[in-house]
């Protein structure tokens, strides 16, 4: 037969560790599926951004070519040449192509970003 003493202290000891036992299991599981669930909201989300960025980007990439056609004064210089008025000209040719470069170091800049 056993004392009361060590029945006591079994009691105690299922007392305080069945109850504890539950409680970190329990918010243990709740926590981790909490942080699956964030995890895979923060993927969802890059993912999107992701392809929203993509399709811009290669929206731009698809205009570029054509933007220098769409310019009408540079597209007459190309077919006809430089005027009379060379300086004009020049100016025409010149914003057309900065237009351009500023197109491409935009794309340029938006990969390095991404």
């Amino acid at each position: 037969m056993k004392s009361i003493r060590t029945r006591l202290i079994r009691l105690v000891v299922l007392a305080i560790l069945i109850p504890t036992t539950l409680a970190t299991s329990a918010s243990y599981l709740y926590v981790r599926h909490q942080n699956i669930e964030q995890a895979e909201r923060s993927s969802l989300s890059g993912l999107k951004r992701g392809s929203n960025q993509i399709s811009h980007y290669m929206e731009d990439v698809r205009r570029l070519p054509t933007s220098l056609y769409a310019n009408r004064s540079l597209l007459n210089i190309m077919n006809v040449g430089a005027d009379a008025e060379l300086s004009e000209s020049e100016g025409v040719i010149s914003r057309a192509l900065l237009g351009l470069f500023y197109q491409d170091k935009t794309l340029s800049s938006f990969i390095l970003s991404s």
